[in-house]
């Protein structure tokens, strides 16, 4: 489903007849709205969207002079991690092991130790991918490979735009939509049992999908215990 068949599917619901504009309830705009922030509320709460090839969010080219590094805000978690670098004209792809921040031992700012990374940890307070070593000066090209799970990179905003994740799952945007449609502060849009209908709809509605992502994940081989981003203090 697209931007346009979403709305469609919600103004139907609620039974919006209105061709103008200006007579609806819910604008184009305000279902636009509504729509997106379902669409990254899905997102952040399934961590369905997993990534390993946009090189905005999964590739991070390092430097020898620093062990931290920043995350593109949009990462959830980060499912593996690898360092790939040219050692004597010898390409490597090293996949690198998590751990919390706290178990590296020292300040990630007095790590001053040169030799090729083991292990990584994740703060979100900074958004920062922190290593256990500073890569060597005599890599090739280092680059952090990562796969992770994301936002979207981008708000539907064209009718024709379609969300990142599996056509079978589109059909989860109504009720979180309806839920936020019939939530608006106006006299004749707010209706709070049926907002409150809606809210519990699609939080069943997300809980089926989160309990099938963890089974397709298991499915194909990947990592249930994938890493969110971590606090220093330990908190997610």
């Amino acid at each position: 489903m697209n931007l346009k068949q979403i709305r469609d599917e919600c103004w139907d619901i609620a039974r919006e007849t209105s061709e103008m504009d200006s007579d609806r309830l819910w604008s184009l705009n305000e279902m636009n709205a509504y729509i997106n922030r379902i669409y990254r509320d899905i997102a952040r709460t399934t961590k369905i969207i997993i990534d390993s090839t946009t090189v905005s969010t999964c590739q991070i080219t390092l430097s020898s002079a620093t062990p931290i590094f920043a995350l593109s805000p949009l990462i959830l978690s980060v499912h593996d991690c690898y360092y790939c670098a040219t050692q004597t004209s010898v390409p490597i792809s090293k996949k690198l092991i998590y751990v919390p921040v706290i178990c590296l031992g020292v300040d990630p700012m007095l790590i001053t130790l040169h030799a090729t990374p083991t292990y990584y940890s994740l703060d979100n307070a900074t958004g920062n991918i922190t290593f256990d070593t500073i890569p060597l000066s005599a890599d090739v090209t280092p680059l952090l490979k990562l796969r992770v799970s994301r936002l979207p990179l981008l708000d539907l905003i064209e009718d024709i735009d379609i969300p990142e994740f599996l056509v079978k799952y589109h059909d989860y945007f109504k009720y979180g939509v309806l839920w936020l449609m019939y939530s608006k502060q106006d006299s004749e849009a707010y209706d709070l049992a049926k907002a409150s209908d809606f809210y519990q709809m699609y939080q069943l509605d997300i809980a089926k999908l989160v309990d099938n992502n963890s089974y397709t994940r298991n499915t194909y081989g990947h990592k249930q215990g994938s890493q969110p981003i971590q606090k220093s203090n330990g908190e997610q």
